[in-house]
């Protein structure tokens, strides 16, 4: 008497059926993990025989051959993870109960440890007397779905964005977890629009305007302010989002996101609030600043004549310079004063006054700082071209007032063993007044900053004076409705001041 295993064993025809079946098997559940193909299974619960294609047999790891003749309906439950067989088990006795449609998500185990999540779909049919005959679905591979949406999940969450979905003519909207907890709300899938609507500031846009049901929403970001439905705070949500065409409908869903924007706006708030209070102090500070260089001039006027006064009585030399030196330290202290005077002008938007002297021939006028400076400064070469052939409308003594800045700044900074150059020409319907000098060029950083006030570079920060020289020489350029430009480079740094002439006024030859 033979053995039926010792029978198998000796059939090689047999056995090689097998590992060929085996082989087919591993690669169609390779193929079903990549594809996420549908399975098809028919349950006949008058005799409770399953029957299922080579598909479901694959996925759930059974025999094919045995579920295409049909096997016991505990057949269904094999390779269920037992976290969920409970509830697919209530969900099946339902079905069998009467139920029409059936549909769980719900884990396979895999052989090799891991698990695999599926969506089944199944509907009863029902014979003449309205009893449920035979139950039949499909059983569809969702584990790539299932992770995406888990990774979609804690993104949303991780970073605080909801997301959502609108089709146009809808009064509700499809919406993700996330964006539930950004109004406070309970999770849920849809939700009303009205609901969301009433919870938003009525001064602010509508997540979703219905005004018009049928109309499409506008693509722009919005901002708006929401009482949270569950603690009644108060935050700002931001929505951006577009419209897509809808596979299903063919007609047009607005996707889009929101996400709390709170903190950026209270911050934003705050910065305008410390700007404004910046802007406060700045305007007391040039109001005291003004204040103080009009009342610094009486007491240095007094100062100024007395010391005409003593000059005019003493005779021995060393008296006389030391009343010399006091003098000019009187005058430079004049000119800070002015300056400063100047910088609060500017600076609280009164801007510098002019008083223009029209018709006047202004070649005196730069002649004349041009020996001042040269007179101070004997070892420099100040070289001068003047080319203008008609009178130039300006404030004579403001023009005085920059062309000395310039001056005194190509003084300093120039190269001394190189000449400064002053010219001034009127080319067409415009006025130029350059000066020029020779020495390093001026840094990027520092020509940036150049017409700043109080600002005099790294090189210069030891230097005298406040810095405010070539601010308040661009500032009167401003007040002629003109610019004060600068270039440099290896060769030559120059300051152009250029403003446009009264073509109105006769022109003297």
């Amino acid at each position: 008497m033979w053995s039926m295993n010792a029978g198998v064993d000796d059939n090689p025809e047999l056995e090689r059926t097998r590992r060929e079946l085996a082989m087919v098997r591993r690669q169609l559940e390779l193929t079903l993990d990549v594809a996420g193909a549908p399975c098809a299974w028919e349950w006949d619960i008058r005799r409770a025989r399953l029957v299922a294609d080579v598909r479901f047999a694959a996925i759930t790891q059974q025999d094919p051959v045995a579920l295409a003749d049909g096997v016991s309906t505990d057949h269904f439950f094999k390779s269920i993870h037992p976290d969920d067989l409970k509830r697919v088990k209530l969900a099946v006795a339902g079905m069998l109960a009467g139920s029409e449609v059936f549909s769980k998500e719900y884990r396979l185990l895999k052989a090799d440890g891991g698990y695999r999540w599926v969506h089944a779909k199944g509907r009863a049919i029902f014979d003449e007397d309205d009893e449920p005959a035979s139950f039949v679905g499909i059983l569809i591979d969702i584990t790539d779905q299932k992770r995406i949406t888990e990774e979609l999940r804690v993104a949303q969450s991780a970073g605080g964005i909801g997301t959502f979905e609108h089709k146009i003519g809808w009064a509700t909207v499809n919406v993700s977890e996330q964006f539930c907890r950004l109004f406070g709300l309970h999770p849920s899938r849809v939700i009303p629009v009205v609901i969301l609507n009433d919870l938003i500031h009525p001064d602010d846009e509508r997540i979703i305007d219905l005004r018009d049901p049928d109309g499409r929403q506008e693509e722009r970001s919005i901002e708006f302010r929401i009482r949270r439905a569950d603690n009644g705070q108060e935050r700002w949500l931001a929505r951006r989002g577009e419209y897509v065409v809808d596979s299903e409908t063919s007609g047009h869903r607005y996707v889009g996101v929101i996400f709390d924007v709170t903190e950026a706006r209270q911050a934003q708030d705050n910065l305008k609030k410390a700007n404004e209070e910046l802007a406060g102090i700045a305007r007391e500070r040039e109001q005291f600043i003004a204040v103080l260089g009009h009342d610094l001039r009486n007491p240095l006027a007094s100062m100024s004549a007395g010391l005409r006064i003593i000059t005019k009585d003493v005779n021995d030399r060393q008296s006389t310079r030391v009343l010399r030196l006091m003098g000019e330290s009187v005058q430079r202290m004049g000119s800070l004063i002015e300056n400063l005077l100047d910088l609060a002008r500017g600076r609280l938007g009164n801007g510098i006054g002019l008083e223009i002297t029209r018709g006047g021939r202004i070649e005196p006028l730069l002649a004349k700082i041009v020996n001042e400076i040269q007179a101070a400064h004997p070892e420099r070469n100040i070289q001068t071209e003047f080319n203008l052939h008609r009178p130039v409308n300006v404030d004579q003594a403001r023009l005085e007032q920059l062309l000395s800045n310039l001056l005194g700044n190509a003084i300093t900074h120039g190269a001394a063993e190189e000449p400064v150059t002053v010219s001034a020409r009127v080319l067409e319907n415009e006025f130029q007044l350059t000066v020029g000098n020779g020495g390093e060029p001026i840094p990027e950083g520092v020509m940036q900053r150049l017409f700043q006030p109080f600002y005099r570079g790294e090189d210069n920060i030891h230097k005298q004076g406040l810095g405010l020289g070539l601010y308040i020489a661009s500032e009167i350029a401003k007040a002629h409705g003109g610019v004060l430009q600068a270039s440099s480079d290896t060769s030559r740094t120059c300051f152009t001041f250029s403003m446009p002439v009264d073509t109105r006024e006769d022109v003297v030859l």
